[in-house]
């Protein structure tokens, strides 16, 4: 949030590429414990590419499946539940009008959150 968002925004990409690997995810062996990322956590970050595509490349962005083994659990899987949130993301907000980035408003985001993890 605070490195790689602001380097997109002043690169201002034509077209935004995702390889979206879903392996990350708390419940997959595959990270062994080493990353605690769920479904919430892969929806934010589409919806904060999505709004850097809408931003600089009029949506374009490309989203290609690359990863996620947790399958066991068939649709309620994590890996099934991960593309979920990943694809209702790109869904709603890909090339949705105003939708834009806005590091402001990403900065504010972060102070609710830090401030919600100390109370």
């Amino acid at each position: 949030r605070e490195v790689l968002f602001p380097r997109i925004d002043r690169f201002k990409p034509d077209l935004i590429l995702i390889s979206a690997g879903f392996d990350a995810h708390r419940r997959d062996a595959l990270n062994h414990g080493l990353i605690g990322i769920d479904e919430s956590d892969y929806w934010w970050l589409t919806r904060v590419l999505c709004q850097l595509a809408n931003s600089h490349s009029q949506g374009r962005l490309v989203s290609a499946l690359e990863g996620g083994y947790n399958t066991v659990g068939g649709y309620v899987s994590p890996f099934a539940r991960s593309v979920l949130s990943h694809v209702r993301a790109l869904a709603s907000m890909a090339g949705a009008p105003g939708f834009l980035y806005d590091e402001n408003g990403m900065k504010k985001e972060q102070q609710r959150e830090e401030k919600a993890l100390k109370e």
